[in-house]
């Protein structure tokens, strides 16, 4: 008996002392993860998608190496809300952010000290950063005041504003140094993106590097009056194989008060803002933006190569989860509209709007040459990175989303398929599913929508008048209107007198809901795995 109570206590200290090796050894065996997120980037351009006309190899390649999903989507038409989703699974009438954060100077000034617009939910470089990644952003940020880390990033390169007027001479806020760069931003992310992962070549401790383009964005005025960069002739002579050219769409002619009914006119709460849809009719159909545009595009595909190659080169390649995809997409002329689905009122929220390029690869894990057409939403993103490294059984908060980890581990059957993603845009709310996309509006903005995804896929011919398909619109409807009254958040359902964070893009709410007013409010105590 004195034996065996020896031998229970060696195999307990064993275990003791163990304990900490063993959970060190977990963490070293975590991939790295490269999170590379482009701007306004549209499935459609990219070559891998279809469109031969644009020039995108190394998206090509990447995508090859791994899975290819044809039916990624995002949950809003706007920066601010899709980023906010993307870090925290959350839909934006869960989050609260409803519409890109004004972040001028003179706003930013206003809200409180350190503000940031998702601290308060589990997100993705916290939950990374507490489990023992270090934590890195290089590139648009976008959610809050930018001039020192936030969500517990600990390598902290961006510059302070969303919306990009230009890619030359802007202001980098680099780690606490503040300066100008002169050259175009996107060879500037890529140079530094390259020497972080040179730096972490040797470390033990997994990294989390979230690379953010702001390019090819699409958006007025870089994309009107920015020079030509390197690879625009590669496109002279190719706009029409580029981007349709269509008569001006009405819900535009409209947001510009140009078109009946006139009570649909909505003047914008932001005197900038108010510019934009001038800007999206200049670009629409103008051939220099749309040779612009594409070649921004391949300008994020060359930067991606050489930051792929820096991986490889740096042996890290084989350890790196390695993620692409786009925070929205845009219009460049499909159905009469150019930009964001904001430009037009009602705002639309048609597929070049939210449908996304996204492949996954990890060299070592998942087998290459896959492509899916399961469809996948952006509030699905965190779950799976969570799940995929370990972390399933970490709880997001009224989350929406489905991991799809089994999926790039191979085990197919595991993987439950997704029948319908869910947009919101203020007065806009989308269901869509593989045959099927149906909007409703906030009764009295805008007409309904339906469309035959298998028969009309350029959502040319809108359905939700005709009586023949009276049933399969009222069953959409019904999915819909349960999906949001079940999850949203009644602090931040616009529909039912919510409010927004920090602004909205359809000042019409603060008419509809008496005292109604936008909400910029420090929390207490971030969000945090470490008690």
């Amino acid at each position: 008996m004195r034996r065996i109570k020896i031998f229970a206590a060696v195999l307990l200290f064993i275990a003791l002392v163990t304990r900490p090796v063993f959970a060190e050894k977990q963490k070293k065996l975590r991939p790295n993860i490269l999170f590379i997120l482009t701007d306004n980037q549209a499935a459609g351009m990219a070559a891998c998608y279809g469109n031969r006309a644009f020039v995108t190899p190394n998206m090509d390649r990447l995508a090859s190496q791994g899975i290819r999903f044809n039916q990624a989507f995002a949950v809003h038409g706007m920066s601010s809300p899709t980023r906010a989703s993307i870090l925290t699974g959350l839909m934006p009438s869960q989050h609260g952010v409803h519409f890109a954060l004004y972040d001028e100077e003179e706003k930013i000034d206003k809200w409180p000290k350190d503000w940031c617009a998702i601290e308060e939910f589990r997100n993705l470089p916290q939950t990374l950063h507490d489990a023992g990644y270090t934590t890195a952003i290089i590139g648009k940020y976008h959610l809050g005041l930018p001039w020192k880390p936030q969500l517990k990033f600990d390598y902290w390169l961006t510059f302070p504003t969303g919306h990009t007027t230009s890619f030359y001479n802007n202001e980098i806020i680099d780690n606490g140094k503040r300066y100008k760069h002169a050259g175009h931003l996107t060879d500037f992310w890529t140079k530094k993106a390259i020497e972080y992962i040179k730096a972490h070549k040797e470390s033990d401790q997994p990294f989390f590097l979230y690379l953010t383009y702001n390019g090819p964005y699409a958006i007025p005025p870089a994309i009107l009056f920015d020079p030509p960069n390197e690879y625009d002739k590669l496109y002279e002579g190719k706009e029409e194989q580029i981007s349709p050219r269509e008569r001006i769409n009405d819900f535009l002619l409209t947001s510009l008060g140009m078109y009946p009914p006139t009570n649909f006119f909505v003047k914008r709460e932001h005197p900038q803002l108010w510019q934009l849809p001038w800007g999206a009719a200049m670009a629409l159909n103008n051939k220099y933006a749309i040779r612009r545009t594409a070649a921004e595009v391949t300008k994020v595909d060359n930067g991606l190569g050489k930051v792929m190659q820096a991986l490889k080169d740096s042996g890290l390649d084989e350890n790196t989860l390695v993620i692409f995809t786009s925070d929205q997409g845009v219009a460049s002329g499909q159905n009469g509209i150019w930009c964001q689905a904001f430009m037009t009122y009602p705002s639309n929220l048609y597929d070049f709007q939210v449908r996304i390029p996204f492949f996954v690869r990890q060299t070592s894990r998942i087998r290459a040459g896959q492509v899916s057409d399961r469809l996948v939403s952006e509030v699905d993103i965190l779950p799976t990175i969570l799940d995929y490294i370990g972390l399933g059984d970490l709880k997001i908060e009224n989350g929406t989303g489905q991991s799809f980890a089994p999926l790039l581990k191979g085990e197919k059957k595991k993987a439950p398929a997704r029948d319908a993603v869910f947009f919101e845009e203020e007065q806009t709310r989308v269901i869509r599913t593989d045959d099927w996309m149906y909007a409703k509006r906030y009764p009295g903005l805008g007409p309904e929508e339906l469309y035959d995804m298998r028969k009309d896929p350029g959502q040319t011919k809108n359905l939700a008048e005709d009586k023949k398909y009276a049933g399969i619109k009222s069953k959409l409807e019904a999915r819909l209107d349960q999906f949001f009254n079940k999850n949203a958040n009644p602090k931040y359902d616009l529909w039912k007198g919510g409010t927004v964070k920090s602004n909205t893009g359809f000042p019409k709410w603060y008419m509809l809901w008496p005292h109604w007013g936008a909400e910029t409010v420090k929390v207490k105590k971030p969000f945090s795995d470490l008690k």
